[in-house]
């Protein structure tokens, strides 16, 4: 899960646009289902002053809930939560943590500041390899810094992925230069003594001394290193722009999830991209288009593994509402979107994902997907709200958090259920953040500030 997942707010310009919209005529029409029930057997809320940036992550197996130098623990009765401040030992802006769930080492990285890790026409990324200690705090394992050069990341391409239509001089030019753009880091994976780090990056394609500039090429992938920081290599995975990239293991294989970006490539099916890598890191992977109908203007998916399986949940937008107009006239992404949330899974031994199952049922709207599995169970929350009429940028509109649980391993879904009412008081309730810990569900939300609730896995 990357840092920022909020869509994008309405610059002025955006909003004297959506003010003409007042004359457009939406269909506003839908079928009357009944709003999910309020679960009661979720403690009460426990709010806790924290930023943004907390992070919930599973250190030996607990879950921590991170933020800045503060830590908040399970307490040994597993009832509470527990806060220790420790001095950082790295200092990295705007990182958050991607821990191995089975040990204390976890991974920072820059990444998450946005689209700027590329500088001089050169990659540069940095990378820290970190041990939590709740007595003793954190101890740096290493930090490195990675310049990736552009003959290192494009090679001799010279090929625009989408080229704007120029002015027939331009060609007379020749090839263009292509020149690395943006990048940036995303999900990590601690895998024994290797370490994976996902990169994504963007390129530009240049004509003539004055430097008119089309797109492309892009590619996304990972860099791979050992646990002491000392050997890193790129491996290429795919040739479009991407984000929202996840790197997760089960007992054969490692998985690479991403989101196409932009979209801009020629020729590009939409979908969320999977692939598959034996942990003997083939290097010929497979690659597949796992939700065809992934929402493109958010791309948001939650992914989790238990043993030999994956699991995956994603925002899907292959029903969505979309005034094409107020679209255009806002430059926005949908305002009164259907984004829905699917599930799948795949085991080791599968020759194929299993099939798409929705969990969102009885849900207008849905957002920021997290899951956790333990065993056969699993769990996804997520925020959404039901249609009342009211048209609003999508995250901005008084919402709940909601979750769907199996006990099956993901074969069958009992129906959603509420953990809020929040939104009947005007209340957002937006980034949940889920971990399950021996048999029980512990949950993080922001709802004016950061939220704390647990419940017991529900019995079958």
């Amino acid at each position: 899960m990357n840092a920022n997942q909020n869509l994008p707010l309405l610059s002025v310009r955006n909003k004297a646009a959506l003010a003409i919209l007042v004359l457009v005529p939406l269909v506003t029409t839908c079928g009357r289902q009944q709003q999910p029930q309020l679960d009661a057997a979720w403690s009460p809320p426990e709010t806790f002053p924290a930023s943004g940036q907390a992070r919930v992550a599973k250190f030996n197996g607990a879950p921590v809930c991170i933020d800045g130098n503060d830590y908040y623990f399970l307490r040994p009765n597993e009832t509470a939560l527990e806060k220790k401040t420790f001095s950082a030992t790295v200092e990295i802006p705007n990182a958050w943590p991607h821990t191995d769930s089975g040990s204390p080492k976890f991974i920072l990285h820059d990444g998450n500041a946005g689209f700027g890790n590329v500088r001089d026409g050169q990659f540069q990324a940095r990378i820290a390899c970190c041990s939590l200690d709740q007595a003793m705090g954190v101890r740096t394992v290493f930090d490195r810094s990675l310049t990736l050069s552009r003959n290192e990341l494009v090679g001799t391409n010279t090929t625009p992925t989408c080229e704007i239509p120029f002015p027939p001089a331009w060609k007379t030019l020749g090839p263009p230069r292509i020149v690395p753009e943006e990048g940036h880091l995303g999900g990590s994976l601690i895998l024994g003594k290797d370490v994976y780090v996902s990169y994504s990056m963007r390129c530009g394609s240049f004509y003539g001394p004055n430097g008119v500039s089309g797109t492309g090429p892009n590619q996304a992938g990972l860099l791979w290193g050992n646990a002491d920081g000392s050997r890193w290599t790129k491996l290429k995975l795919l040739d479009i722009d991407t984000s929202f990239e996840q790197v997760l293991a089960t007992s054969n294989n490692i998985y690479f999830l991403a989101a196409p970006g932009r979209g801009l490539e020629k020729g590009l099916k939409r979908g969320l991209r999977s692939v598959q890598l034996p942990r003997a890191m083939n290097p010929q992977p497979t690659t597949e288009i796992v939700a065809p109908t992934v929402a493109m203007n958010g791309g948001y998916f939650a992914a989790a593994t238990e043993g030999g399986t994956v699991h995956l949940a994603w925002l899907d937008g292959r029903h969505e509402r979309d005034h094409p107009i107020r679209s255009i006239l806002t430059d926005t992404p949908s305002l009164e979107g259907n984004w829905e949330l699917y599930y799948r899974h795949r085991k080791d031994s599968d020759p194929t994902w299993s099939k798409e199952i929705l969990l969102s049922k009885g849900l207008d709207f849905t957002f920021d997907p997290s899951m956790a599995a333990e065993g056969e169970h699993i769990v996804v929350v997520f925020g959404g709200y039901k249609r009342d009429g009211i048209r609003a940028v999508a995250r901005l509109h008084p919402s709940d958090i909601f979750f769907t649980t199996s006990g099956d391993g993901g074969k069958t879904w009992k129906p959603v259920a509420r953990i809020t009412s929040n939104a009947t008081s005007g209340q957002t309730s937006i980034r949940p953040q889920v971990a399950l810990h021996k048999g029980m569900i512990h949950l993080f939300y922001e709802a004016g500030s950061l939220v704390y609730q647990r419940r017991a896995f529900p019995k079958d």
